[in-house]
């Protein structure tokens, strides 16, 4: 089973000292322990908050009609994406594994993470015939306000998106996890998702991956 020596970790919070922070924190010096390589794309220090759109290029091919498919081919071809695009194409494709930490937002990944994906996973790079992350492993961990008994049938949903998202790019999804009800919990059970956390990622070769059919 191939090492994740590199790891990719795409943090999705607004607040350094959420619970949330201190998870990717875990997660960052856990991996560095075990003397695996880590690099942060920390969406809301970065402030990555553009949506898909013509400014993702520092020219367009002319069409007469904007298809951002197409623009994301030739982009890759000629070299024309913005510097931001760049970087995060850099360290997705140099990544063995991605790990996205977020808080669950509508039973989904918050707004600023979407983006990240639509401007990042373009065709051509992260899917197509030349898709350049296959074989990558994917990870989801994330907080919720609300406890799981509330979430019922709703919640894999939340999880399903990314996971497809993952195996439509040649991916191998992992086995997500959750932290329920982070502000309202006692210390006791904060203390035991970071636990749960360290110790998923002293094992994270041999994580469960998931069988997600799309």
């Amino acid at each position: 089973m191939k090492k994740a020596a590199k790891v990719l970790i795409v943090y999705a919070h607004p607040e350094p000292k959420s619970f949330c922070g201190a998870i990717k924190d875990t997660c960052v010096s856990s991996l560095r322990a075990q003397g695996r390589e880590v690099k942060v794309s920390d969406l809301y220090a970065m402030k990555f908050f553009g949506a898909l759109d013509k400014t993702d290029f520092t020219e367009l091919s002319g069409a007469p009609i904007f298809n951002p498919e197409n623009e994301h081919k030739i982009a890759l071809e000629r070299s024309t994406f913005v510097p931001e695009i760049v970087k995060e194409h850099e360290k997705t494709k140099w990544a063995d594994l991605i790990l996205f930490v977020y808080p669950l937002y509508w039973m989904q990944f918050p707004g600023v993470l979407k983006n990240w994906v639509d401007r990042v996973f373009t065709y051509g790079f992260a899917h197509g015939p030349n898709g350049q992350l296959a074989g990558k492993k994917g990870m989801m961990i994330y907080t919720t306000g609300a406890p799981r008994e509330h979430l019922k049938s709703r919640e894999p949903c939340s999880w399903r998106l990314f996971n497809d998202v993952f195996e439509f790019c040649g991916m191998k999804p992992l086995e997500p996890y959750v932290g329920y009800a982070v502000s309202s919990v006692d210390a006791g059970t904060r203390s035991k998702y970071l636990a749960d956390v360290r110790k998923i990622m002293d094992e994270i070769d041999t994580r469960k991956e998931l069988n997600v059919s799309i």
